[in-house]
Parts: structure tokens; C-alpha cells; sequence
């Protein structure tokens, strides 16, 4: 017998086999070949196929045996009977924010305003992904109550899904508690009723007054700390520029070009840290590690600029208040399918109240060549 993680055999022949489909983020188990095959996601959903025959079916509203539903359920109320089992019955406003960086850095900018605006006495702010606690405390530490309690993000999209609240914020009721949660596709939207300012777009979604006064982040002491140590760690002069070649919405960049900059940046006698999770760009004198965004937003408070690629990072990133330049290029989505201009348009940080507009300059790939992009951020050093 050969066994290991995925794969099952016994005298040459396949007993087991497990096959990851990472885009569709599903599993599927072959038993005996493919006479018996399991298939599940992350979605909660699942089936049975018995020699080609779906024999059981299950998609969070029923349950199927031969096509035939014998068990329905209510997958949304059952979904929030375990979240709320989980929460003080003492909060009667439950907030959850579903989106990325972005976007979830407005919400958390305005979040003062929103608990205002729906009048909440008791709200609770819900972190479902462990990692965004410092995140979501750097705004809203003195401001609501917060909770972590893990969730899949596909399940919040889910329960709160579009066709409950339009384009507008969700509000579920359930047992004296309102679960509210942000707007949903803010990207599809913009374009559905042309709109082009996400900031206001998000702010009017939750019935926020024009005039409100956003909240911004504050680096807390035991991060600065953590940051002094991480450049002592790395070696980061206090002389460092800032490389941010990656964004999950954009078309990513040429490595030479971030190449060409950094070499620069070197000559110059810059220090450079890159943040990247994927991009090594084959220079081996940068500088770089897995920071939590908060150990990263403290960090750029002390450099001397920031290059980047347009993306939820750079929002947050522009918060810093030091010099950026932010390049825009096409969606990676086809899908919704945002030009550079569309982007620039609709998601330059330009639209966040209190930057310093004279600190950052941003670029259109559309409209400007790599070349002219590279030699007017030279200019600057």
C-alpha cells in the first residue's frame, strides 16, 4: 500500500485520490477510480456521484436524493442563530464589514458616523478574520466594542447578500439585535449607476451626513515598538522608500520596471523595504518581511515615500500622510472589466478627505507609458 495526503494505492491500483481545484476552491475524492466521487467547497455545498449518478446533493437550502429535495433549510437564519449564540445579548447593533482593504478602510473611517446614523445604543463590531484585529484598532479602538469570532467571507456575502438591502447597507433583524452589514459590490455598482467616488459612494450607502468628520487611523504604542524592532531586524535605515508592487484588483506591473526603480532608489542611497507576498523582482539588497497592516501603516509613517501599485493598500497606505505615487492600471477582472481610467476615476485616493493631495501623485496607464511613469518618479528622488 502507498498512501500519502492525496493519493491512496494498493498493488498499483487507486483506492483514493484527492484532486484541489484551487480557483474553484474545491475538493473532489475519487474512490475505487472514479467509481465513487465526493465533491465539496468552501461554499457549504456537496455531492455524491455513484457511478456517474448524482446520487446526493446539498447547496445550504436543501438537501437532494436523486434529484428530489427531501430537506430544506434556512440557511441564513440558521447561519445567524450560531453567530448571534456567540455575541452578549446586550449589544443591540451587530457590525460586520465584508469587504478588502479598501473599502473597508472607508467604512472604518466612517464607522463613528454610521453608528450615529443608525442610532445604535450598544453596537459590537464583529472581526472575522483574526488577522484584522490591529487593523480594525487603529480606528475604532475608543469607539465601539470589539469581537473576534471566525467567519468565511464567501458566508457573509452570502447571508448578506444584495438582494436583501439593493445597493444600500443590510440590515437583518433577528431575537432584538440588528446584524448590519456594508453595502455590497461597491466595484459593480460604481459602474451600474456611474457612480465615481467610492469614499462618497460608501458614505451614502450608510446614510452618512456630507459634512461628517472621518476617523483616522492611530498607531498604537507596542506597535511603534514592534516597528523600531522590525527595522533593526532588517537593517532599514531611517533613509527608506517603500515598494508596493502587488494588488489582488489590478493588472500587475512588469518586474524590470520595479527593477529599474529600486536600482535608482539604491544609487540614491535609499534603503528600500518591499511589501510584497509574491514578487521578489531578483534584487536581493531590498528589504522584506510579513508585517500586519498595522506594523505596515506604522511603518510608513517613517519612510520617506511610497511606490505603489493602485490597490486597497495604497487607500489605506495614503492615510500616512507621505509622499506616494500610486500607479493605475486595467482590473484584473475581466468581469467588471475597469479600465485604468475607470479606476483612477473611481478609486483615486484623491477622493478620501484629509490627505495631503500635494504628497501624492498618481498615474494612468492608460494615458502615460511605463517610461514616462518611471522617470517622473526618478525625478522626485
Amino acid at each position: 500500500m502507498t498512501p500519502n495526503a492525496n493519493n491512496i494505492s494498493l498493488l498499483g491500483i487507486k483506492l483514493y485520490r484527492k484532486v484541489k481545484c484551487d480557483q474553484a476552491h474545491t475538493q473532489k475524492h475519487y474512490i475505487l477510480g472514479k467509481l465513487i466521487r465526493y465533491k465539496e467547497n468552501e461554499r457549504h455545498c456537496w455531492d455524491l456521484t455513484i457511478l456517474g449518478i448524482k446520487v446526493l446533493y446539498y447547496n445550504k437550502k436543501c438537501l437532494k436524493f436523486f434529484y428530489i429535495p427531501i430537506w430544506k433549510f434556512n440557511w441564513r437564519k440558521k447561519w445567524l442563530d450560531k453567530l448571534q449564540s456567540q455575541i452578549d445579548p446586550k449589544y443591540d447593533d451587530i457590525y460586520l464589514l465584508r469587504h478588502n482593504i479598501g473599502e473597508t478602510t472607508v467604512e472604518l473611517m466612517l464607522l463613528k458616523e454610521r453608528i450615529k446614523a443608525n442610532k445604535s445604543q450598544k453596537p459590537l463590531l464583529i472581526v472575522w478574520n483574526k488577522k484584522n484585529i490591529g487593523y480594525y484598532k487603529m480606528f475604532v479602538k475608543d469607539i465601539v466594542d470589539m469581537q473576534y469570532i471566525k467567519l468565511h467571507q464567501f458566508d457573509v456575502m452570502s447571508v448578506f447578500s444584495e438582494k436583501m438591502g439593493d445597493y444600500k447597507e443590510v440590515i437583518l433583524k433577528q431575537n432584538n439585535q440588528r446584524f448590519i452589514c456594508s453595502t455590497p459590490q461597491v466595484a459593480d455598482y460604481m459602474l451600474e449607476y456611474n457612480i465615481n467616488n467610492f469614499y462618497a459612494y460608501i458614505r451614502d450607502c450608510s446614510r452618512i451626513p456630507e459634512n461628517a468628520i472621518p476617523n483616522l487611523p492611530v498607531v498604537s504604542e507596542q506597535t511603534k515598538a514592534n516597528v523600531i524592532q522590525i527595522m533593526q531586524k532588517l537593517g532599514l535605515h531611517n533613509k527608506f522608500v517603500i515598494i508596493a508592487p502587488e494588488a489582488n484588483s489590478l493588472v500587475k506591473l512588469p518586474s524590470e520596471f520595479w527593477q529599474d526603480i529600486m536600482v535608482q532608489l539604491k544609487k540614491q542611497g535609499y534603503d528600500i523595504f518591499m511589501n510584497a507576498y509574491h514578487s521578489a523582482c531578483g534584487v536581493d539588497y531590498v528589504k522584506t518581511d510579513r508585517l500586519s497592516l498595522e506594523e505596515l501603516f506604522g511603518l510608513a509613517q517613517k519612510s520617506e515615500r511610497i511606490i505603489t501599485l493602485g490597490s486597497g493598500l495604497a487607500v489605506l497606505l495614503a492615510l500616512a500622510q507621505v509622499p506616494m505615487d500610486i500607479i493605475y492600471t486595467e482590473f484584473a477582472d475581466k468581469k467588471i472589466g475597469y479600465t485604468a481610467t475607470q479606476a483612477i476615476e473611481k478609486y483615486s485616493v484623491f477622493h478620501l478627505p484629509m490627505v495631503k493631495k500635494e504628497n501624492i501623485t498618481e498615474y494612468n496607464i492608460d494615458t502615460a507609458t511605463l517610461d514616462d511613469i518611471k522617470k517622473a518618479i526618478l525625478l522626485k528622488l
